[in-house]
């Protein structure tokens, strides 16, 4: 009977051990945040309804360009593949194009981007700084048009079939710059961001644009800026988080060989889109009058006023099937959200 017990508290002391460190992990979790984040939000009333539900059969597809009535979805295995959903027919079509990557001997075979400039279609690749422009109205590979980006990169934005914004890497100010490279304009224009860090983490973020503005989104610190469509900066704005300093802490590994973060950054913002003049951005952060609960099943979308940089109010995008939503866009008062397979359509009533 002794030795029965002395096995069943070996076995009950190894199931507490086990779980103590997901327990502390949870705790720590929950701590981090629970703690007050020292901003509030203004919420509009969450009246976002579903008005349709699209099963796209396959994950792997995000936002890559939209026009007067449709939305675009590139795919992450299938460049060459594009879905239009046509919201004012509220249908969608398959858009598949032909390319043949054998006459291009600078590309890989992999590793590429998309993005919609209507009427035009874009595969951009950083490995080889190379894009590839076809046209959305003639999908034959005769109509398309390639070219080499002079300067090495890591993120694109295609402003027109002339112009387009790349994030390089200078070695003189050894960090990230914004260039545009541009047919039509002589003179290069560059944008040198406020280094923090090492001018690489610190100054991480996301380009976008509307019709007329090119913005870059930080991740780590409230700020982004907004520039026209020649790189010339309007303004810096502020986003309604108070950080504006990045958070970031660093060590070398593989023998001082690779740069690595030593904790978890705190990360300011996640993503943003734009509809109009309007600026949306996916916020990870918990205002202090959010509840965690509320705060943990949704993302929470902060808008502003592109014109002034002035904070609007914010918003909810609801879970679907207990699942957060991928990736989301905006047009005429409609919120597009990707969940898995799923593409839903909410209306604002």
């Amino acid at each position: 009977m002794k030795t029965t017990n002395k096995k069943l508290i070996r076995i009950a002391l190894s199931i507490l051990l086990g779980f103590l460190p997901i327990l502390f992990i949870y705790l720590d979790y929950y701590s981090e945040e629970s703690k007050n984040s020292g901003f509030s939000r203004k919420f509009q009333q969450d009246n976002w309804t579903i008005s349709s539900i699209h099963n796209l059969k396959y994950a792997g597809y995000y936002f890559s360009g939209k026009n007067e009535n449709s939305i675009f979805l590139g795919h992450y295995e299938a460049a060459a593949h594009l879905l239009q959903y046509n919201f004012v027919e509220d249908t969608i079509f398959q858009l598949n194009f032909e390319v043949s990557l054998d006459k291009y001997t600078d590309l890989q075979p992999n590793g590429f981007q998309t993005q919609v400039i209507f009427p035009y279609f874009y595969l951009i690749q950083n490995a080889s700084n190379s894009i590839i422009q076809l046209d959305l109205n003639n999908r034959k590979e005769q109509k398309s048009v390639y070219k080499e980006i002079k300067q090495s990169f890591d993120q694109a934005l295609i402003i027109d079939s002339s112009k387009i914004v790349v994030r390089t890497y200078d070695q003189n100010a050894s960090q990230n710059i914004l260039e545009l490279d541009s047919n039509s304009v002589k003179k290069i224009q560059t944008y040198t961001p406020e280094k923090q860090f090492d001018g690489l983490f610190g100054i991480d973020g996301q380009l976008i644009q509307n019709k007329d503005k090119v913005i870059y989104l930080f991740y780590y610190r409230n700020e982004f800026l907004v520039f026209n469509k020649l790189l010339q900066l309007q303004y810096k704005g502020s986003t309604i988080d108070p950080l504006s300093h990045s958070n970031l802490e660093f060590e070398f590994i593989n023998e001082g060989r690779q740069k690595t973060f030593s904790k978890p950054p705190t990360r300011i913002n996640k993503s943003a889109f734009i509809d109009k003049y309007y600026l949306y951005v996916i916020s990870p952060r918990k205002a202090d009058n959010e509840t965690f609960t509320k705060f943990s099943n949704s993302w929470v979308v902060d808008q502003y006023n592109l014109k002034s940089g002035q904070y609007i109010h914010s918003f909810y995008i609801p879970e679907y099937q207990n699942e957060r939503a991928i990736d989301i866009n905006i047009l005429n008062n409609k919120i597009f959200a990707l969940y898995n397979d799923q593409l839903i359509i909410f209306e604002h009533q």
